[in-house]
This record gives C-alpha cells, structure tokens and sequence, in this order.
C-alpha cells in the first residue's frame, strides 16, 4: 500500500515539494491532513488506516492510526529519508545512505530490518505482514510473514529488477526487460501475470487481491479479484497515464495532465475522486479504503506569441524562434515530436522569452514552463509562420538582383527595397520597388529608375500591404555605387603554359576613384585599357600604381573570349565570378584552375566588374609541348634501394630558323607511370604527375622518391604529356644484391659518449658490379651494455649506396659504459656482415 516508482511524470524525474489532499475512510484520522503535509512535501505513502508524508528535508510525518506504533515515526526517520512505504500497521523509511528502518507492528518480524537491508537499497514496498526491499543490484530481498509464500522470493527475482510492490499476501517485481513476475498468495488469480504483462510495463501496485501494471504505451492492464470491479480498468485509463496506486479494493491512476482517476470499491467514497485531485496532481497513493494525492504549487501557462523559421542550417533545415511572455524566471520547455520537452530558455526579469529551435513538430509550438521544478500546463498549439533567409544582393544603378529563400512557397511573399532607414509598415514607408515572388527559393531583379547611387534595405515580408499589416522576415543593407571602378592586372597580363598545363590564377586589383580622381582622370585617360596601361606592360611584369587602395567584396568576372573557348578552360567553365578580398584583389585560383586544353595557341581572357569603367584583358599562350630527358635515362639499383628521381624538360619553340627560341614550359603536368607492377614505385604508386616549375623541368622527387621494389628485373616508366610530339621511356633495372663487404668502419675504438666513424658496406651484383641506390640495413644486435645507437637512438637504420656501390651508415653514439657492440648488415640476397666496435672507457 503504497505509491509506486517508475512512472513517467511530465515534470521528468524530480517532484515539486506540495501539499497532500485526501479523501475516502477517516475512521482512524488516516484522511485528515495534518498542517506539515500540507505545504513542502516530496511524496506520499497510505497504511491501512494510516498515512505517511516524505518532506522535502528528508524528514517523514505520519497519520492517522498508531495502536501498533505504526504513527510514531522514530528519530531516525527524520531526517535523511529518500523514500516511504507502509504496510497494514507498520512503515517503513529508506535511508540517502542506502538503508532501511522501520517501525510499527513487529509480529511477524516485518519491522525487524535484516543485515542486507542494511545497505545498498533503492527501493521499498510493505506488505500486510511482511517487507520488500530492491537492492542497488537488481535483486530482491524479504523478510516477515511468509504464510502464503510472499516472502519467499523466487530466483528470477534475485537479479535484473528495476521496481517493486507488494500488499496483502502476494508480491510484485518489475524486470529490467519490462516484464512483470509475482509469487504468494494466488486465491483470486492476483499472483498470475497475463500475457500482456511480460512485455512493455513501466511500473506496477498491488491490492489485496489484484494487481495493476501501467504498460510504456500509457495504459493500464489489471489481473486478480474483481469482486469490487477494482480490476475493471475504465476507459479513461487505457492511455495517457503516467503512475498508479492500489488500496485494498479500489484503484487509483495519474493521467498526464496531472488529473486522478479511481475506479472500484466506493463504499468510503474511497474512489470519488474531489475536484482539487483533477490537476496538478505529481504523485498519488491508496490505502485500505482511503486516498492521498499530492498536488503541487500550479504554474501559469506561458503564452506564445509567435514562432516563425528564421534561418536555415547547413543541412538545409529550418530553424524555428519562438517569443512570448511567462513567469520570471521559469525555464520555458518546448514539446518535441515524441512527446518528450526540451529546454528552450530563462523568461527574463520583464517576463518574456525567446529561443530558437532546430527540432520541433511541423504542426506547431507548444509549450510550458518550470518554476522552483513544478511544471505549468502545456500552452495553446501556435502555427508556426513563413520565415525567409536573403542570399546574395547584388546592386547596380537602375536595378538589384536579390537570392532569397522562403521557408512556404506562399502567394503572398515579397520581396521589396526601401530607402535604408525606412522600415516595411510604419506611417509614410513605402517600398521604391517590390515584386511578388510565390516559390520558396531564386533569384529575382527589382528595377527602377529610383534606385540610383545611395543606401538601401531590401527585405523579404509575408505580404505587400501598408502599415501593420507584416512583420519583417530578413532584411539586408546594401549600396549603389557611382560606376567609378578601375581594374589593373597584377603580376602581370601575359602569361604562357604548354598543351594540358595550369595557368597561374589571373589577378586583378579593383580601384574605386573619388569625384575629383574622376574628373581629373576622363581626359587624359578616357578610361580606354590602351591609355590605363601604356607600352610598358607588354613584357608582362610593369603594373601601373593604383591611385588609391583597392575596393574589398567587388564581383570581378573573367571570361574567355568565346570564339577562343577550345583552347582553354575555368575547370570547363567559360567564365568565373570572383569576390576581391580586403585588399581590393580578385584571383581567379581561389574559385577554380585556369586549365589550358590540347589546341595550341593565343587566348584573351577579360576581367570586368558590372561597375567598372574599364576592362582588363590577359594574353594566355597555349604552346605545343615537347619532352627532353634529363638524364640519367638508364639506371640501375638493387632490391628494396631506391633510384635518382627521372627529370624532364617540357619545351615549345617559336619563330623558325635562326631565329627560333626554345624555352621551358612552365605549370605543365608530366605524368610519370611504371609499365609494371612489383618493381619500381613512387613511394608505393604506379604513376604520379608532376607540374614543370618556371624553367620547365618535372622532377618526380617533388613528389616522391622512386623506390627500387623487392622483385628484380628490367622496367620502363613513361613520361607524358597531352598534346606532347613523343612519349619519353626511362629504363630502371633492378637487381638482387649478391655481394655485400665491408669497406671500412670495422674494429672501431670509441670512448664512453663518443661518436663512431660511419659503417661503410659496399654492394655488388652476383657480377661484382657496383651497384648504386642498393638498400642496406645496419642493426646494432648486441650493444655489450654499453647503450650504443645510431645518431638519431635508432638501433636500426637504413643506408643507400652511392654511384659506387657503398653505402654509408650514420654515426654511432655510445652510451657511458665501456664494452663490445655488434653490429650486422643485410642487403638483397648477400651473406650478412658484421661490424665489431669496442667502447673504452679513455680515449
């Protein structure tokens, strides 16, 4: 007889402290509410014909029937009590340290607390005669009357239970999994669990003979005596309940919206529920033929006054803000689609609120809000209305281009540009120019001969009309300029790549004059790109001083002339856009490569700005590529060595006869590939492609280092180039190490911290050829304790033969103990040597 835990409370997990009310049999003053429990109780338990209260100190008050002492709550109990439950003339109290006490009707040692229920409990229950406690591990101990087996506790019992109840002479547990089990008496069938109740239960009670189960879905299901229609759940408690309780013959459940419903016996009117215990209810309990509820301090609902989209993520999902007034300082809660609520801010000391939301139902906003931990009741639903986003403006004089996106593709959405200070609805604003634009997302053009050089707004608004009758959705400040920008190259405007190379980005820096910079500059410029830059430019590296700095976040557009379109590309773009940064500079690379394509020849490209009042134009040369190896064009190394990198010279020759120039290529991509797998690689890669620098040479050690491999044979790379006149072929053989011999280093005298002489290995083929690039691995086997290694503390380190033959290891480092070191090197297939070094302690 006792409230049960387990439940799903709209408050979450803590309970406003609040008063008790109760109703039913008062035979024995179990009914009449003291004045302690009547403000700051945490939460409740009912007797046969007692009841008990758990105040927010942790201290406990009783009720109502003591002629077994069951009233007279002891020392211990009043203070540190974390939870109550109370059987027909005994209680019992759990302790914050995890202990339990009781007091009460000793007769069948109900009250006598055994050594286990000691320490490590959760949670209690109590029984006619006997007691429940769950322990901290999930397992169930009993103690008491055990007359009808309620005490003996079956062995599915002793592990993975999450909650407990008992009452008369049978007893409850609630599995971790959601399934319910049940052991003593069985006479009304109150012991035998139906179906429905071994899956999906949240929380259970149990009667005199019958029990309840509140199932996850919010419903109740009800087994045992029905003699009272106690196990004949009505209607209103087949969903939406959050907790139930059971007396002796009646029924007790808490809907989620804070109302008690009761059902069974109502000889004591016991089940006629009183109109204080149909809201704001927390927690409900019953007794043999009485009730208690406890109802907490009520908290207004918030009011919502509106929620709109305001802007979208990166994903693309709309974000929601949400304003409206509440109690200071409550914490204002949203309901999210699942039912659950999630925090979504402090109303201020004025009472209002706001928040914005990323998850929320699509029908609309409700919310409550969370005062000193009592919840309000839910606000009414509010739609949620169009919200806009405003992307790129791009203004010129007569006209502005403006990106926007709406939240609802709606009729009544517009976008409109006013004088900036002027705002959409106030006495005497009118829009300069507004279009109608019903899809959610584009680009629309507003032109006007108003909208010449000044500032500006442009807004996007959920409707046309005069004053009041909007909100401003997005809005965003731009200007009109006087045409005034001048556009000079920088680093030059010419520039030359063979066929398939990479231009370097083209620049531009824009300039901006002032009214007298202008009138000065018209005649002797006439704004005309011969006069703005002279002869001088020709060779591609004299850029003219700009007047003044250059102008940040102007559009420069690129484009290559059309009928030349073959020969080169932005990425296979025609034209590029590019924004100048702070410095007033616009570089095509920061948006996409300039590409040259396969037909040789001259390209202009031309740089412009919609308020500039020249051009820039590039002269990009596209040559035909011819490959020349640098040699060496043969190699040869040994297993696992590794090669000199393979070097070209991508060149173009212009003019004819004596006066014919040959010169380097420059940002050309030469693609280097291995014929076969197994030998030669690029650190591990068949091919790479390596970009010719300013003189024209490819050097695939810019890349990678060419290693030799571990099978031996001959292999070929190819070196190409799209467009090239020939494929250039290098030939890298590769053979097994057969001879390995020690050159010098051997029989070294070091002192204690000194430094060695390098180990030098010469290497050969089985022929007795040198051969160059072979691997060989020095190992320290045996340092004599003397704690040599190699330069870097490496006790392994590799080395490579020189055109020679000889490999070099770096130096040695001894420790400070004098001693013997060994140390052996290993190449291809040659027999091992080994190095003998001796440590003294003197020089």
């Amino acid at each position: 007889m006792q409230a049960t835990t387990g439940s799903r409370s709209p408050w979450g997990d803590s309970r406003t402290a609040g008063e008790v009310i109760a109703w039913g049999d008062n035979s024995h003053g179990q009914a009449a509410v003291p004045t302690e429990a009547k403000s700051g109780v945490q939460t409740i338990a009912a007797g046969f014909h007692h009841s008990l209260a758990l105040k927010e100190d942790g201290s406990v008050i009783a009720w109502g029937d003591n002629s077994d002492e069951q009233a007279a709550v002891p020392t211990e109990a009043k203070s540190g009590v974390q939870t109550i439950a109370t059987g027909f003339y005994h209680s019992l109290a759990l302790k914050e340290d995890g202990s339990v006490i009781a007091w009460g009707d000793n007769s069948h040692k109900q009250a006598t607390v055994p050594t286990e229920a000691k320490s490590g409990v959760q949670t209690i229950a109590a029984g006619s005669r006997h007691s429940l406690a769950l322990k901290e591990d999930g397992s169930v101990i009993a103690w008491g009357d055990n007359s009808h087996g309620q005490a003996a506790v079956p062995t599915e019992a002793k592990s993975g239970v999450q909650t407990i109840a008992t009452t008369f002479h049978h007893s409850l547990a609630l599995k971790e999994d959601g399934s319910v089990i049940a052991w003593g008496d069985n006479s009304h069938g109150q012991a035998a669990v139906p179906t429905e109740a071994k899956s999906g239960v949240q929380t259970i009670a149990a009667g005199s003979r019958h029990s309840l189960a509140l199932k996850e879905d919010g419903s109740v299901i009800a087994w045992g005596d029905n003699s009272h229609g106690q196990a004949a759940v009505p209607t209103e408690a087949k969903s939406g309940v959050q907790t139930i309780a059971t007396g002796s013959y009646h029924s007790l459940a808490l809907k989620e919206d804070g109302s008690v419903i009761a059902w069974g016996d109502n000889s004591d009117k016991q089940a006629a529920v009183p109109t204080e215990a149909k809201s704001g209810v927390q927690t409900i309990a019953a007794g043999d033929a009485h009730s208690l509820a406890l109802k907490g301090a009520m908290v207004p609902a918030p009011v919502v006054s509106r929620a709109w989209c305001v802007q979208q993520d990166a994903g693309g999902k709309w974000l929601v803000r949400v304003e409206g007034t509440g109690t200071a300082g409550a914490t204002v809660q949203t309901k999210m689609v699942d039912g659950s609520w999630q925090d979504c801010g402090k109303v201020s000391a004025d009472g209002e609120f706001c928040c914005t939301l990323r998850d929320y139902p699509a029908d609309g906003i409700t919310v409550r809000q969370i005062l000193d931990e009592s919840a309000s009741p839910e606000s009414a639903k509010t739609p949620i209305g169009v919200g806009a986003v405003l992307g790129n403006v791009t203004p010129r004089q007569g006209s502005v281009g403006v990106e926007y996106t709406f939240s609802q593709a709606r009729a009544d959405n517009w976008i409109a540009v006013y004088k900036q200070g002027q705002t959409p609805g106030t006495v005497g604003a009118r829009p300069l120019v507004s279009r109608r634009v019903g899809i959610v997302s584009g680009t629309t053009a507003l032109e006007d001969e108003s909208l010449v050089a000044g500032d500006y707004t442009v807004y996007a608004l959920p409707s046309e009309g005069g004053a009041g009758q909007f909100a401003v959705l997005a809005k965003k400040d731009f200007a009109i300029q006087s045409c005034t920008d001048l556009l000079y190259p920088v680093g030059g405007n010419k520039q030359a790549v063979g066929v398939g190379g990479t231009f370097r980005g083209l620049k531009v820096l824009v300039n901006r004059m002032g009214v007298q910079d202008e009138l000065q500059s018209v005649k002797p410029l006439r704004m005309s790109v011969e006069n703005l830059f002279p002869s001088r430019l020709e060779g591609g590296s004299d850029v003219p001083s700009a007047p003044r700095a250059g102008v940040g976040g102007e559009k420069v557009t690129f484009t290559i002339d059309k009928a030349q379109n073959e020969g080169l590309s932005f990425a296979g773009q025609r034209s590029v856009t590019v924004t100048t940064n702070a410095a007033g500079i616009a570089d095509t690379s920061t948006v996409s490569k300039l590409l040259a394509g396969r037909k040789p020849g001259p390209y202009t490209v031309t740089a412009s700005s919609e308020c500039g009042r020249n051009t820039a134009p590039f002269t990009l040369t596209v040559s035909p590529v011819r490959l020349t190896a640098v040699p060496p064009i043969t190699q040869t190394s040994g297993t696992n060595g590794q090669f000199a990198p393979l070097k070209v010279l991508a060149s173009s020759v212009t003019g004819s006869g004596s006066d014919a120039v040959t010169k380097g290529v420059p940002d050309t991509d030469v693609t280097f590939a291995v014929n076969r797998q197994g030998g030669p690689s690029f650190a591990g890669r068949q091919q790479v492609t390596v970009t010719t620098n300013d003189a024209g040479t490819a050097d695939t050690s810019t890349v990678a280092r060419l290693l030799a491999g571990h099978a031996a044979g001959t292999y070929t790379v190819t070196a190409t180039v799209p467009g090239a006149e020939k494929t250039l072929s290098f030939t890298l053989v590769v053979k097994e190490v057969a001879v390995l011999a020690k050159t010098s280093g051997d029989h070294q005298s070091i002192p204690v911290s000194g430094s060695s002489q390098p180990l030098i290995a010469h290497t050969a083929d089985k022929g007795g050829n040198a051969l160059q690039g072979s691997a060989v691995t020095f190992t320290v086997t045996d340092d004599g304790g003397t704690g040599t290694t190699f330069t870097d503390g490496e006790c392994s380190v590799d080395a490579y033969a020189d055109a020679y033959g000889n490999a070099s290891s770096p130096v040695l480092k001894t420790g400070h103990t004098p001693g013997l070191v060994t140390i052996v090197a290993v190449a291809g297939n040659a027999e091992l040597i080994f190095y003998t070094l001796s440590v003294t302690s003197s020089v």
